[in-house]
């Protein structure tokens, strides 16, 4: 293939792509805009080839202005990488963290003495505690920055029964808060389901911990797809108000606690790993 073949095969390929991204929702052009950031940002770490990123997220962030889509944080890093790597600029990294100011102790402590809590008291329960420790737990690690994770914090009883319906169990009726564990599936693409279920899983062990060290009592639960369950996730979409795009993988049942359970024995640290010299 001569120069001038190349020039029109590379002309055709991009066009039928800006053409096939326009039918993309807006959650997805902005999941593929945070995915090739990462990807661009690696192949400037490792100065490999990088003009077909450079041209792929220069048209991601074309459409994007195009449909008048507010920028906000994560993006603003993609466009970041795109003007490094165009203009050869290199960007400023942040100082290393004091990590010396934590406390290891209290760390593996907090870890350790976490429980899984299946009874509450009365005592009432501040949302605020709740809101605050999800926004903490959103600097979990997650696939390419996606951060395609949503919660839904239902704080009324009577609205407990639509969870119910996803489960088969329903002791925690006496929680006070339960917190629906969901993910985007358009921030996915065909093939990376499992990775939406890694980033939930990441962000909820941070709410455990983080809910724990605000003395509060929380059980993960997951999610069956038993008997009559697609109905019974329509109907829960419908009724909160969200869209087919969300997808609840667990949730949490939160409250306050008087007694915690005696933990449970863990396996032996030797049958845990196998280490390899």
């Amino acid at each position: 293939m001569n120069l001038k073949q190349k020039v029109k095969y590379f002309s055709v390929f991009w066009l039928l792509y800006s053409i096939r991204l326009k039918s993309w929702s807006n959650e997805k052009l902005k999941s593929q805009i945070l995915k090739r950031g990462h990807l661009l940002e690696k192949a400037i770490r490792e100065k490999s080839d990088r003009r077909v990123l450079d041209k792929e997220l220069t048209i991601l962030f074309s459409e994007l202005s195009k449909r008048k889509i507010k920028i906000d944080e994560s993006l603003h890093w993609s466009h970041d990488i795109l003007f490094s790597s165009r203009f050869n600029f290199s960007l400023k990294t942040e100082q290393k963290d004091h990590f010396k100011t934590i406390n290891q102790g209290t760390i593996e402590n907090l870890i350790k003495s976490r429980r899984s809590i299946r009874n509450w008291n009365n005592k009432n329960l501040k949302i605020t505690d709740i809101i605050k420790t999800i926004e903490i737990a959103k600097w979990a690690p997650n696939s390419c920055n996606r951060q395609g994770w949503f919660f839904l914090i239902i704080n009324n009883r009577r609205d407990f029964k639509m969870v119910e319906k996803l489960t088969n169990q329903n002791f925690f009726m006496k929680a006070k808060c339960l917190i629906v564990v969901m993910t985007s599936k358009s921030k996915y693409s065909l093939g990376e389901e499992i990775y939406s279920y890694l980033d939930a899983g990441a962000i909820t062990e941070n709410i455990l911990l983080l809910l724990h060290a605000k003395n509060l009592g929380a059980c993960w639960l997951g999610l069956k797809e038993s008997t009559n369950y697609k109905k019974h996730l329509n109907v829960f979409l419908r009724y909160f108000e969200l869209s087919n795009d969300y997808k609840p993988v667990s949730f949490l049942a939160v409250g306050n606690y008087d007694r915690k359970p005696k933990p449970p024995l863990r396996i032996n640290g030797k049958d845990l790993y196998k280490l390899i010299r």
